[in-house]
């Protein structure tokens, strides 16, 4: 032992999910010092309960980082079931596991839970009010979790990885749709 230094703290084993996707490759890239899980839909489908379960029980992670959805809002529009599969069904489940095992999860969520109607910013004691099936979705999860769970509502997410396609879109001559105007200010991925 050295006198005068700081305790080390074990490593806090941590499974993330979605982790293929912007948020879950970085915040994998943030959890540096612990020990990190990173699953993407190919090792462990979020909307399959018994895969949940397995992975969990296996795993035993302190912490759960939820970051798989079903982000594309307009194809969520067009297949409400599987948004409410992907995005409201599995939060639930991923908690269920968690408590089985005494992990803590963290659920990322979304503002489209709201109407976008409010001139300041969102708190936590709004109240939700979504427009479209993916903000139904996502509430939907918020719903099945316990009261143990966080959730972290952040805006449009970005990073490099979704700057560099839009830059590449334009090199290619294609044009970068975006969704009707809504009132937001974007969240870097890395500070989440």
């Amino acid at each position: 032992m050295v006198v005068g230094a700081a305790p080390t703290r074990p490593a806090v084993k941590v499974l993330v999910t979605g982790a293929a996707g912007q948020l879950g490759t970085d915040l994998c890239a943030a959890l540096g010092d612990h020990e990190v899980t990173a699953c993407d839909r190919r090792t462990l489908d979020v909307g399959n309960p018994d895969m949940v379960r397995e992975a969990l029980d296996a795993l035993r992670p302190h912490v759960v980082v939820n970051c798989a959805a079903w982000t594309d809002v307009d194809a969520c529009e067009s297949d409400a079931a599987h948004a409410d599969l992907v995005n409201g069904c599995a939060p639930g489940w991923i908690a269920e596991a968690g408590v089985a095992i005494g992990a803590r999860l963290i659920q990322l969520s979304t503002d489209y839970v709201f109407d976008g109607s409010k001139a300041t910013p969102y708190v936590e004691d709004d109240v939700p009010n979504p427009q479209s099936a993916y903000g139904r979705s996502k509430l939907l999860g918020e719903q099945g979790l316990g009261p143990s769970a966080t959730v972290i509502r952040s805006r449009a997410r970005w990073n490099g990885r979704r700057i560099d396609r839009i830059v590449r879109m334009n090199r290619e001559g294609s044009t970068a749709v975006t969704r009707a105007p809504r009132r937001a200010a974007s969240t870097v991925a890395g500070p989440i």
